[in-house]
């Protein structure tokens, strides 16, 4: 039912009440900027001063509109929304004490030079034996550059051995830059803007905020083109799976008594990543006792030993997951043993789960090889369904919702092709 109270209503109680409510922070914002305009003229702020702020507070609207129009007033408003903001307003401009770009990406190409010498290379291992022959200042420098690149690696991971030019060539293109001056005035608007609506509206709603975005740095992060598979496409793979676990040796030329065993395990990797959005490494490292049967219709996934060492928890549907859970659990000999492990108990690494997924690829006469493409359908699918852009930031462990937030690009591009098809 239409509620033509609230249509009528909800700017004149926003405006009789000290803080708020309209219908929706969206409808409190509209209100506040425009007393803040008619505060700056009062205040006899120059013509570039109103532009800047209009600006900031423009796109300030536009995130609400997009990613938190679900607060109820403008009184929810907290340091998390307004530090997210500026993350999303920010192209990541790179600490200058840590060299020009130029400069950081011949270290980085010195670093993947020396990974791929090694045929097992892994990214944490190469890292550690690269920085452990450096000098203190050389290290510090290398690990801020291999922070920043390693938020892109975990979400177009491939093969070390893989990257080459045109990997590196777009790792850059993704970064765009923006000064820390504009950052920071950027965050002066936003904590004016706060503390105007606190100081008329005489609240102390805005407190613990305000002293917040004070102490706010800027944040790592990159933006990256998100790849997503399409349906029939992925049908096409997934009835593959169910063939090959059925019979492996549709796919498998020498069958053992390990056979059945592997395509379970090799499909349980995959889903993981399809529909929990693991990383590789994060599937690969996942324990029996990670994967919780929650009594409903999921599985809780708890990932341990993500990105950075963090720990999130993240969720399976039964019905993609149980069959192969469930035969892999009857053979395992204790709680703390990985799941990636075959039948003698001999544990999958990220080179041989890359191998496996790229001849399912070729089998099924499709190019796309790479591990990344599951990870990335889950986040593009979860954006597609309209989903909660923070809540898909924590169960992909990204560490800035920046990251998180180029996935609704891929959401919003379905929806324009999917009415593009009516005509």
């Amino acid at each position: 039912m239409l509620d033509i109270d609230n249509i009528f209503n909800s700017q004149k109680i926003a405006l009789t009440q000290n803080l708020e409510n309209g219908v929706s922070i969206v409808d409190d914002l509209k209100i506040w900027i425009e007393k803040f305009n008619i505060y700056l003229l009062e205040s006899n702020s120059s013509q570039n001063t109103i532009i800047s702020y209009n600006l900031v507070l423009k796109a300030l609207l536009q995130y609400s509109e997009i990613y938190i129009y679900s607060l109820k007033g403008i009184g929810k408003l907290n340091e998390i929304h307004t530090n997210d903001f500026l993350l999303w307003m920010e192209n990541y401009q790179t600490n200058r004490d840590f060299g020009s770009l130029k400069e950081r990406v011949n270290n980085l190409i010195e670093f993947i030079v020396f990974s791929q010498q090694d045929e097992n290379s892994d990214i944490f291992e190469s890292r550690n034996r690269y920085i452990e022959n450096l000098k203190l200042s050389e290290s510090q420098k290398m690990n801020f550059i291999l922070d920043e690149f390693e938020d892109y690696y975990f979400d177009n991971e491939v093969d070390l051995k893989e990257i080459d030019n045109d990997y590196i060539k777009n790792y850059i293109e993704k970064t765009p830059k923006v000064s820390n001056i504009t950052m920071i005035q950027r965050r002066a608007i936003v904590h004016k803007f706060i503390a105007f609506i606190a100081d008329k509206s005489q609240t102390n709603s805005f407190e613990y905020t305000l002293k917040n975005m004070k102490t706010y740095q800027k944040q790592k992060g990159t933006i990256y083109k998100s790849k997503s598979f399409e349906k029939k496409r992925l049908d096409k793979l997934l009835n593959f799976i169910d063939n090959y676990i059925e019979n492996p040796a549709i796919f498998k030329k020498r069958i053992t008594k390990n056979s059945q065993h592997i395509a379970h395990r090799n499909t349980a990797m995959i889903l993981l990543m399809l529909g929990a959005g693991c990383r590789a490494s994060e599937a690969l490292s996942l324990k029996y006792s990670d994967i919780e049967d929650t009594k409903n219709d999921t599985y809780r996934i708890n990932i341990l030993n993500g990105k950075g060492n963090k720990q999130r928890t993240s969720y399976i549907l039964k019905s993609l997951f149980q069959k192969h859970f469930e035969y892999l659990n009857s053979f395992k000999k204790d709680e703390n043993d990985y799941i990636s492990t075959n039948i003698n108990g001999k544990r999958m690494d990220r080179r041989n789960l890359y191998e496996e997924v790229k001849k399912m690829f070729i089998h099924i006469g499709e190019d796309k090889k790479g591990l990344h493409i599951f990870r990335h359908h889950f986040g593009s699918s979860f954006a597609e369904n309209n989903g909660n852009m923070k809540i898909l930031q924590d169960l992909l462990g990204h560490s800035v919702i920046t990251t998180t937030m180029t996935y609704s690009a891929v959401g919003e591009s379905a929806k324009e092709n999917a009415i593009s098809s009516l005509d």
